[in-house]
């Protein structure tokens, strides 16, 4: 198999030039999203009674994340709309983490559900997790580009990426364990360094979205 043109690690470099370019405007939206997530997991943990054990426990653990996750994505998509905006040489704005082409139900609804089958995949093997969200790494920049609907944005993620699946694979692990050192600071700095690489991920993901379809999408909405 050839080394893989798309998924390379000088994305992240990449990614960083674009931040340098609006670091405030990037910091107030990875302020606005953590904020947001943080509050809806305080306020699950205080509506939520967890079984003692069995099915009903693992399944609400796995329905909580997939929450979590599917709104951890909806602000990633955001975010890629952004970076989208900005490569398309336009303003980066902080509204546009709530416009979506694909709309704000059809992109939460997706968000949730690629949410829980990373998730499943993750507990039940940490391999079966990466190839899953190797997989699906092109869901959030569709969903900010296109107007598809949650079956045409999986099928075209998969499609795109399954012919690389094991360098997509690896790609995620690379982030991961990137966004594993950037978060592995003692605290508060851990929680700056989480602040301020939060908007890397879907920047990348923008980025390697636009090295597959390099042109602006004739369902984009802007």
């Amino acid at each position: 198999m050839p080394p893989s043109h798309h998924l390379n690690i000088g994305l992240v470099m990449n990614a960083w030039a674009l931040y340098r370019a609006h670091p405030w405007r990037w910091l107030g939206a990875s302020l606005l999203a953590c904020s947001t997530q943080l509050a809806l997991w305080l306020l699950l943990v205080r509506l939520i009674r967890v079984p003692e054990e069995g099915w009903q426990r693992f399944l609400l653990a796995v329905a909580v994340w997939a929450v979590l996750r599917g709104v951890n994505r909806f602000f990633q998509t955001g975010l890629c709309r952004m970076t989208l905006d900005q490569l398309n040489g336009e303003q980066v704005r902080l509204r546009r983490l709530f416009a979506p082409s694909a709309g704000l139900w059809t992109t939460l609804l997706t968000s949730m559900v690629v949410g829980g089958l990373v998730q499943l995949g993750y507990r039940t093997t940490a391999l079966l997790g990466f190839i899953l969200e190797g997989l699906l790494l092109l869901v959030c920049p569709i969903l900010a580009d296109r107007k598809l609907t949650l079956m045409e944005t999986l099928r075209l993620s998969i499609k795109t990426l399954q012919p690389e699946l094991i360098y997509a694979a690896l790609f995620v692990w690379t982030l991961n364990f990137l966004d594993g050192l950037s978060g592995g600071a003692f605290w508060p700095l851990s929680l700056l360094m989480m602040l301020l690489t939060y908007p890397f991920m879907p920047q990348v993901q923008a980025l390697l979205y636009r090295s597959y379809f390099s042109y602006r999408s004739f369902e984009y909405r802007g």
